[in-house]
């Protein structure tokens, strides 16, 4: 789970302003011109087409601060997402606290089993680490019954 989901945005919203405040510099330095076109559309154009007469916009820039410039774009951010809200920190952690303590008790309901079957039955066979089932001497159903209780201390709380 992503708990900083506003860490990114706020990168990314620097990479945009550092990559435009460089590309602004190849912006100031290519011209462009508008003209109205034979069906009145009225048309932006790096170049004028060979013989159409236009006129050429140059674009009004204002230097702003990157800070001010932050603060601006969280501000258009924000209008543009009312729904948007800043995480709730509060509500997460509790959610997480909530699986936590469920896994819990589903770990202290499996070592209780366990520990029942280890007591009341003849022959209990386990997985070897290969994956074959084998079946318990005394002394590793011992080792498990110790295991099986540990278990239960650690998770029935």
């Amino acid at each position: 789970m992503n708990y900083q989901p506003w860490v990114g945005r706020e990168i990314l919203l620097t990479v945009v302003l550092g990559v435009s405040a460089v590309s602004s510099a190849s912006v100031n330095a290519q011209k462009i011109y508008r003209y109205v076109d034979e069906n009145g559309n009225t048309i932006y154009a790096q170049q004028l087409p060979h013989g159409v007469t236009g006129e050429e916009v140059r674009p009004k820039f204002r230097s702003v601060p990157t800070k001010e410039a932050m603060v601006q774009l969280k501000e258009l951010s924000r209008r543009a997402n009312p729904e948007r809200r800043a995480p709730d920190y509060a509500a997460q952690r509790a959610e997480q606290i909530e699986r936590v303590a469920e896994a819990e008790k589903q770990n202290c309901e499996r070592a209780q089993k366990n520990l029942e079957i280890l007591n009341t039955s003849a022959r209990v066979r386990v997985a070897d680490s290969g994956g074959n089932l084998v079946y318990l001497d005394d002394e590793g159903r011992t080792a498990k019954v110790s295991e099986t209780r540990q278990n239960i201390q650690t998770f029935c709380k």
